[in-house]
């Protein structure tokens, strides 16, 4: 199948997979169960020092500091001469902010009452979720297409980990149910394979 087409079934994928969730977890029971059987069982086995790491990753991970990073890794795009792709990724990194932000006010669910850090917002979809896979989702793309370095392979596998940390993270610092951090994925991958197949309708940058 060509790259086109992957990106435009991968977004329809995670399209159709959001749509169930959200349809559940406004309409359904099954997954406020599950949401709440999973954050008792990370309340059993809270660990000090593991949610003084979960707080410091949601810190690192903000969207301030994302957002710092994207221009860098926009910029990098621009220095290869890929400037339709670094207008683009900064377009759909906007996009797939205000996406979730809009949802988050819409659906108004609240957080676990064990919540760990101090957030001002509602849950669903997770907003550091959505971000860190859209955000390292287009950092293991440039990596995989522009890069060339003995790191290269371990770049790749860190690029790919970090956003399942980030919602690991989450949910354990009970600043997220499991369906805010199962939608954030399915959020930004919907708008991620959105922006590659725009990219890839172009061979030029």
């Amino acid at each position: 199948m060509h790259k086109k087409y992957s990106y435009a079934f991968g977004a329809g994928i995670a399209l159709f997979f959001f749509t169930i969730v959200l349809i559940n977890i406004t309409q359904g029971s099954f997954l406020k169960t599950l949401d709440q059987s999973i954050d008792t069982r990370l309340l059993s086995i809270q660990d000090p020092l593991l949610v003084s790491y979960a707080v410091w990753i949601g810190y690192a991970t903000n969207m301030q500091h994302i957002y710092l990073a994207a221009v860098c890794l926009i910029g990098f795009l621009i220095y290869r001469n890929k400037r339709r792709t670094a207008l683009l990724s900064g377009f759909f990194l906007l996009i797939n902010t205000l996406s979730f932000s809009f949802l988050k006010a819409q659906t108004a669910i609240p957080r676990p009452a064990e919540i760990l850090t101090s957030e001002t917002t509602f849950a669903f979809p997770s907003g550091h979720t959505a971000t860190a896979f859209f955000f390292f989702g287009l950092v293991w793309y440039v990596f995989y297409t522009h890069l060339k370095h003995p790191l290269k392979r371990i770049l790749l596998l860190c690029s790919a980990l970090i956003p399942f940390i980030v919602g690991a993270a989450r949910m354990y610092s009970h600043s997220h149910w499991f369906s805010d951090v199962l939608s954030g994925s399915l959020h930004s991958l919907f708008w991620l394979c959105s922006l590659l197949f725009l990219v890839s309708l172009t061979k030029k940058g």
